[in-house]
């Protein structure tokens, strides 16, 4: 069962309507401003715990602890996990920047349980 804990959490404000993106992965789109996250987003800035339904709106992000993330593909436990073109969790590949650490293997919209880290992926692990 995913779960989440521990969270250092910041504000920032929706550029649209991300109410269908809840534990998916944002990325800094201006001033205190955030959008859903691109593949090998390099301005990738947290995992949205909220669903803010309009621009403007104040999106809560994870920068740090324990999160849940939907999965974008299969990936193992241990994964360096980067963002898909929807947001969702998926292995980063070599010398690409992530942001989570996947503590459960994961699925295709399977919400798993992540630890939100950033970094550059030395291994490639998927």
């Amino acid at each position: 069962m995913a779960t989440e804990e521990n969270q250092y959490n910041i504000t920032l404000v929706a550029d649209y309507d991300l109410s269908n993106y809840q534990f998916r992965f944002v990325a800094l789109s201006g001033e205190r401003a955030c959008d859903l996250a691109e593949p090998a987003d390099e301005d990738l800035i947290g995992i949205l715990q909220n669903k803010p339904d309009g621009a403007g709106i104040a999106a809560t992000v994870c920068r740090m602890g324990l999160s849940k993330l939907v999965g974008g593909a299969t990936f193992v436990v241990g994964a360096k996990l980067t963002s898909d073109a929807n947001g969702r969790g998926v292995a980063a590949a070599y010398g690409e920047r992530y942001g989570a650490v996947a503590l459960e293997g994961g699925a295709v919209n399977k919400v798993c349980t992540v630890l939100v880290e950033f970094g550059s992926n030395p291994h490639g692990i998927s």
